[in-house]
């Protein structure tokens, strides 16, 4: 074996409830709701729906960048703390001991 390949973003970390979190307090500053439905619509895909999605809670007007940015730095916050999913390490191990 010369390589392990991961798909790092939501296969190692559980990045997407990060980003649920962040989304939901960033629409909770907009006084606006974020369910569940508008993220699962854009995992593994552009933001095309996400957007459209604030388009429609938020108004014409709304900056996209502004919530992007908001809902990053939150994202980035609840990072720091996030563990790896059960059973990477083990499968990182064997990885090692393979090669």
């Amino acid at each position: 074996m010369k390589a392990v390949i991961f798909d790092f973003d939501g296969l190692i970390l559980d990045t997407e409830t990060a980003w649920y979190g962040a989304y939901k307090e960033t629409m909770f500053f907009y006084k606006s709701e974020w369910p569940l439905e508008p993220l699962f619509k854009c995992i593994g895909t552009d933001n095309t729906e996400l957007n459209q999605y604030f388009k429609d809670q938020l108004g014409e007007s709304f900056n996209i960048e502004e919530v992007e940015s908001r809902a990053k730095s939150l994202h980035e916050v609840k990072m720091k703390t996030s563990q790896e999913r059960e059973g990477v390490k083990g499968y990182l191990e064997e990885a090692i001991k393979t090669y």
